[in-house]
C-alpha cells in the first residue's frame, strides 16, 4: 500500500480549510485495522 506523507496531509488539509483536529495515520496501522487498503480515505470520529 502506499501510503501519504504528512507533509502531503498538512498541505491538503490547510488547502481545503481545515479547523477541526486531525491526526496523521503514517503507518497505515488504522486503516488496517478497519479493514481499508485505498488511499486517499477519510475517517470523521465524533465525540
Amino acid at each position: 500500500m502506499s501510503l501519504d506523507t504528512l507533509e502531503r496531509g498538512a498541505s491538503y488539509a490547510e488547502d481545503a480549510g481545515v479547523t477541526f483536529p486531525s491526526a496523521f495515520d503514517g503507518d497505515g496501522e488504522v486503516l488496517s485495522s478497519l479493514g481499508l487498503n485505498n488511499l486517499p480515505y477519510s475517517l470523521l470520529i465524533g465525540c
